[in-house]
């Protein structure tokens, strides 16, 4: 679920670096909604909310020519606003959806 959202842009590295974080993601949420009492026996919640969130913001971090590499090095048209562009509506997009939940 986590590398769903850019499976075809993420460098090894890249797929495996968002993979075992957003493990960790996935446990906090868990542990979180264990807390809160909710009802969720396939941790569907955890998963989706969680590790779908963080792939998706990861996405725009760990890609190749993303933020977390050398944006100098990236091509002509993928510049540095561009990047952070795409940083930004990932996020607000995932917000605008929880927030319809």
């Amino acid at each position: 679920m986590v590398i769903c959202a850019g499976c075809n842009q993420f460098r090894y590295w890249g797929a495996l670096i968002v993979g075992i974080s957003g493990y960790f993601v996935f446990l906090s949420v868990r542990k979180v909604i264990r807390r809160l009492k909710v009802d969720d026996v396939l941790d569907g919640v955890s998963l989706h909310v969680g590790g779908g969130y963080w792939g998706t913001i990861g996405v725009s971090i760990f890609k190749e020519n993303g933020l977390f590499l050398n944006p100098c090095r990236a091509t002509a048209y993928v510049t540095t606003n561009h990047i952070i562009m795409q940083f930004l509506y990932n996020f607000l997009t995932i917000d605008s959806l929880i927030r319809l939940c």
